[in-house]
């Protein structure tokens, strides 16, 4: 089941959500999930927009993963991290800025574990905040 075709999954998933959430979505970049990805670049702005307002105290990451010996780094792990951002549009900049090229992934294991990892080691989670990381994949 696609997750990404209706907004209300996404409000039911983060309805719980405090106004100083610290929110990660890390999401597998590989090829298999380029139609995904097409559809969270439509669909996920404007959803974090009708759970938090325009103006929110929440941050957003977003960090991306692929296969082991793909082409992102970050402490020599195959993730790409963009900051903690209060600001919707610039979230939504960074998604739009993921491009998935030809057939890039394959049958190696995926650094789903790596990404959380990063995750962990990246951010500068508030104290005190309420923490969340979105892991979206296929594999």
């Amino acid at each position: 089941m696609n997750c990404f075709n209706k907004r209300k999954k996404w409000i039911k998933l983060l309805e719980d959500a405090e106004k100083d959430l610290d929110l990660v979505f890390a999401i597998d970049a590989t090829g298999s999930m380029k139609n995904d990805i097409d559809k969270l670049k439509t669909d996920l702005q404007p959803a974090l927009e009708e759970i938090f307002g325009t103006q929110s105290e929440a941050r957003i990451g977003l960090l991306f993963y692929r296969d082991y010996g793909d082409t992102f780094k970050y402490m020599d792990l195959p993730v790409k991290c963009y900051p903690f951002t209060s600001n919707f549009n610039n979230f939504n900049k960074n998604l739009n800025s993921i491009k998935i090229m030809g057939k890039e992934g394959g049958d190696v294991p995926e650094a789903v574990y790596e990404a959380m990892y990063a995750a962990s080691e990246f951010y500068s989670w508030r104290v005190g905040s309420q923490k969340k990381i979105i892991l979206i994949g296929d594999a």
